[in-house]
């Protein structure tokens, strides 16, 4: 266009078209990246949905069950972690859509930034409480595994106390010392156990009450079953301690059985000699004679204090004595009491019959006591002189049909009473 006529405009139009030209390159280029932040926007919003997705998908996911004993609650316990494991990649997701949160925050403004906001807080929150109960389904199922370790623990022991109790149930009767003295050494090693066992009960009834103190859902059926563990316990002790006493009784019965025999051969073996008529035929037999009752008075007297010991009564006789001598005492104090009962009885049944009931009753009763007492000043006078006897007019009220039931006619009645020695007789 040099040297052209027209190059000046030319050249005018070639600028003006270069500049329209930027124009649409630059249109172009926003419009290209409005499009890549709207696919940004677009793919935060499918994210957070997907996203929101899973995590409800996970939610459901999550189990109630847990378990019938410890070995099942060990599995339940081991798939747990592995969900848990498998939460690991939706966490990066979540922390990913944070980020993009916070970068398109700063590209938009208005109604957009809000949804933005909105979106992020609502993945946030559901993965919140996601992890809220992924923890107390590892809870639960930690206290699950703690509540069957208990029972087993005073199932083991429970067990334990009813074989010892078998053991010491058992029906073998001893024959002789030896055999009680057996007995007695078995019994003893049942007691090492029983104290060998007392940390084992220890650890568990402090166990039991480590679950009481942090509210365990299951904490009245563990109450329930340090109860039952604590009673048995003491029954287990109570039985030792009885079978141990018995024991001792029969251990002095056998004693006393012995030494009853030993004294009885000795007398025995002694008869022969105290019935003997020999006197001796010389002095020499004499002396020998006297020599010899000298050592049976020595040997008498050394077996006496072994006769005294018999004289002693034994624990048992004792023991006999005592339970008869406290049956006589609460025998007296029943029949005390049953007496008692009954004169507080007859003195109520009397104070009773004695009272009027109302103003309305007392006032009969003075009226009838004014009609009659000309009449009984005469029956006196006319009965002054019969012997042993008394007669008149008397006024009664019938309270009690019965020791417990009142009469369902209380109302006052005069009758004629004749008195004669131990006698009352009553006529209308």
């Amino acid at each position: 266009a040099i040297g052209h006529s027209d190059s000046a405009q030319i050249a005018e139009w070639k600028d003006s078209l270069d500049e329209v030209w930027q124009d649409l390159l630059e249109l172009i280029e926003t419009r290209k990246k409005m499009l890549a932040a709207s696919k940004e926007l677009h793919k935060y919003f499918h994210d957070c949905k997907d996203i929101l997705s899973r995590i409800s998908e996970k939610q459901n996911g999550i189990s109630d069950e847990l378990g019938r004993d410890a070995g099942s609650v060990s599995a339940l316990q081991r798939k747990h972690q592995n969900f848990v494991n498998d939460l690991i990649t939706l966490q990066t997701q979540v922390q990913q859509i944070q980020n993009e949160a916070a970068d398109l925050q700063a590209a938009y403004a208005g109604d957009k930034a809000k949804e933005i906001v909105h979106k992020k807080d609502e993945v946030v929150a559901a993965w919140s409480a996601l992890n809220a109960l992924c923890d107390v389904r590892k809870q639960k199922l930690s206290e699950t595994g703690d509540l069957f370790k208990f029972f087993n623990l005073v199932r083991t022991l429970m067990q334990w106390m009813d074989d010892t109790i078998r053991q010491m149930n058992t029906s073998e009767k001893p024959r002789d010392v030896i055999g009680v003295e057996l007995l007695m050494n078995n019994h003893q090693s049942l007691k090492s156990e029983i104290d060998a066992r007392q940390d084992d009960f220890a650890f568990c009834v402090r166990f039991g009450q480590d679950l009481i103190e942090r509210n365990h859902y299951a904490m009245a059926e563990i109450k329930e079953k340090l109860l039952a563990l604590t009673n048995h316990r003491n029954s287990v002790n109570n039985r030792w301690e009885e079978r141990w006493e018995n024991l001792q009784l029969i251990l002095e019965v056998y004693q006393f059985a012995r030494d009853a025999a030993a004294a009885e051969a000795w007398l025995i073996a002694q008869e022969p000699y105290l019935i003997s008529q020999e006197l001796g035929h010389t002095i020499d037999d004499v002396e020998n004679l006297i020599k010899k009752h000298e050592a049976f008075e020595k040997s008498a007297a050394a077996q006496e204090e072994r006769f005294g010991a018999l004289k002693k009564l034994t624990a048992f006789e004792i023991r006999e004595m005592n339970r008869k001598k406290l049956q006589a005492q609460q025998e007296e104090e029943r029949k005390r009491l049953e007496q008692e009962a009954k004169e507080r009885e007859m003195q109520k049944s009397t104070s009773v019959e004695d009272r009027p009931d109302s103003s309305r009753d007392s006032h009969q009763l003075q009226k009838l006591k004014s009609q009659d007492s000309s009449q009984n000043a005469d029956i006196s006078s006319s009965k002054s002189g019969v012997e042993d006897g008394r007669e008149g007019f008397l006024i009664r009220k019938h309270a009690f049909e019965s020791i417990t039931k009142k009469a369902s006619n209380r109302s006052w009645d005069k009758v004629y009473v004749v008195v004669r020695n131990s006698q009352m007789a009553f006529f209308r």
